[in-house]
């Protein structure tokens, strides 16, 4: 498990409900995971959580994905 003080990075709201994004850290009998989404029963991203193991990916690098956000099709950048 992460340290108690460790720092957690900042979260982007959900992209399609506006949310803040819930981040929980837990473990199994597989190990330590972090899970990242909305919060949100009726949204599109809640239960569509990044389940991510710790072993593979750091928390940090979880919420970079969470956090990157992409144009809608066609949009170039600045418009």
């Amino acid at each position: 498990m992460p340290e108690i003080n460790q720092t957690v990075p900042s979260r982007k709201r959900c992209p399609f409900c506006d949310a803040p994004a819930l981040l929980v850290i837990d473990s199994d009998h597989h190990g330590v995971f972090y899970s990242l989404g909305c919060p949100v029963s009726n949204c599109i991203a809640h239960n569509i959580l990044y389940t991510i193991d710790a072993e593979e990916m750091s928390m940090t690098e979880g919420i970079e994905k969470w956090n990157t956000r992409t144009r809608p099709c066609g949009k170039e950048a600045g418009r």
